[in-house]
């Protein structure tokens, strides 16, 4: 982030807002650096004309007037805090515009954005806001969540590591943050639980100590690079690692809160060929559930320079239409298989089914910690899936051309790469999580966020492989 300078805070009249000032200002005079409050408000027109509503100002007095309400509340929100942060240089700023986009647009040249954890949208409880969600995945500067706490937190800064370029432009971030504060840093890793299949094939059962011991001088080793090279032009505190046998983001959590951090630090993304583009469920579970203020790290420049865009291996065949379907052996995604047929013979294309070995231990850190090999096991899970796929197109005939693949990582960056160059990506509407209710699982959801293609969900079982979209299929245009 070389050459970034100011604090950048969003305000939108909320207790959440007024707690995301006080921290902003909190880190300006830590930092040295002015902060910029910034509240975005609708631009005129965008619900209605002045024709329609008489009393609508014009579009320079509508800025006039809520330029006036942010400083009164910014006045308001500053009056508890103590002297020296009342000194703080801060800017009131307002911008027509939907918030997260004004907010990422404010923070371009930003050292750091700070966010309530909840502002005034309609669900106000353990969620994250949508205007928080947003800017996460649009900031290119580090993004500071402020979630508010009862008791003020001394410990060390504390943040989680996968030994990714994410990870490792996280933990830059956490020590120049634990000099400014003059604590230490506490480095954490958490072990997935071990899986039992890895797509389609069982696997043998190691224990989480097993897998977390020989994980942990590899972690070490990480870290102690990353520490050196950052030590040869900036001062380091003293850093911990611990390396923990559970989920890696109750690790990160429950360390936060065991040491009374006063921050969390994450990467934006960790492991994975589309992770540049995606929220990684580390970072998204650690802001729901840190029990304090969580700092999410986008990816520094230079990792995002190579070309790590996935493309299908189906090369040979770009020019025809091309429908991709996430497979993984449940009902839901046999639907959407053969939903893809018909798709793919409506429109005189092609079938590429993908399956995702989708185990954590095979996708993130630990894999040179499991006795298995990950090619063998991507051999086996494509032998089982092109297997489990011909059963399936017998039923609906073959004269679609239909190829399997299987891909190491997790499905959703999995499946939105294989679509990368597709006509329509298909999955269905839940697959083999362990929420099977009636939301969108995760992958159905992470592809239509991300995927840079039309989705459909498919919800129900086909009737017929016309290609038309059965009952309960949804087609999301991207």
């Amino acid at each position: 982030m070389t050459g970034r300078s100011g604090v950048v805070v969003g305000l939108d009249g909320s207790p959440a807002a007024a707690a995301a000032l006080a921290a902003a200002l909190e880190e300006g005079a830590r930092r040295g650096e002015p902060v910029t409050a910034v509240m975005a408000f609708p631009a005129a027109g965008s619900w209605a004309d002045g024709e329609d509503v008489p009393d609508l100002p014009e579009p320079d007095r509508l800025t006039e007037v809520v330029e006036d309400q942010a400083r009164r509340f910014a006045e308001e929100a500053t009056m508890p805090l103590s002297a020296a942060l009342r000194e703080v240089p801060c800017e009131v700023r307002v911008h027509p515009g939907s918030p997260a986009p004004v907010l990422a647009e404010a923070a371009r040249n930003a050292s750091l954005l700070v966010v309530g954890h909840r502002g005034r949208g309609p669900l106000g409880s353990a969620v994250l806001g949508s205007t928080g969600l947003r800017v996460l995945a649009l900031a290119t500067c580090p993004v500071l969540v402020v979630r508010p706490r009862e008791e003020a937190a001394d410990g060390p800064v504390v943040v989680g590591v996968d030994r990714s370029d994410g990870s490792a432009a996280a933990l830059r971030h956490a020590l120049d943050d634990a000099v400014l504060r003059g604590v230490r840093v506490v480095v954490v890793t958490g072990v997935a639980p071990p899986p039992t299949t890895v797509g389609f094939r069982p696997l043998p059962g190691p224990t989480l100590e097993t897998v977390r011991e020989g994980l942990r001088p590899r972690v070490e080793r990480f870290v102690r690079r990353v520490v050196d090279e950052h030590a040869a032009g900036h001062p380091v505190p003293p850093v911990d690692v611990v390396v923990r046998a559970e989920d890696p983001t109750m690790a990160v959590v429950d360390v936060a809160e065991q040491v009374r951090a006063p921050v969390l630090v994450v990467g934006r993304t960790g492991h994975g060929a589309l992770a540049r583009w995606l929220i990684g469920s580390v970072a998204h579970g650690a802001v729901l559930e840190a029990p304090c203020a969580v700092v999410v790290v986008p990816p520094e420049p230079a990792a995002e320079t190579p070309a790590a865009r996935e493309e299908p291996a189906c090369d040979d065949h770009r020019r025809q239409p091309t429908v991709v379907v996430g497979v993984d052996g449940s009902p839901g995604a046999d639907a959407a298989l053969r939903h893809a047929v018909g798709e793919a013979r409506r429109r005189g294309g092609r079938v590429h089914a993908v399956a995702a070995c989708d185990s954590p231990a095979l996708g993130a850190i630990d894999v040179e910690s499991l006795p298995v090999n990950p090619e063998q096991v991507r051999e086996s899970t494509e032998r089982r899936a092109r297997q489990h796929t011909a059963e399936v197109l017998r039923e609906v005939g073959g004269d679609v051309p239909v190829e399997v693949h299987a891909r190491l990582g997790r499905p959703t960056p999995v499946l939105v790469g294989a679509a990368h160059a597709a006509d329509l990506l298909v999955v269905g509407h839940r697959g083999r999580g362990p929420v099977r209710s009636a939301l969108l699982g995760s992958v159905g959801l992470g592809c239509v966020l991300h995927a840079p293609c039309p989705v459909t969900v498919v919800r129900a079982e086909p009737v017929d492989g016309d290609g038309s979209p059965p009952p309960g299929a949804i087609a999301v245009s991207s």
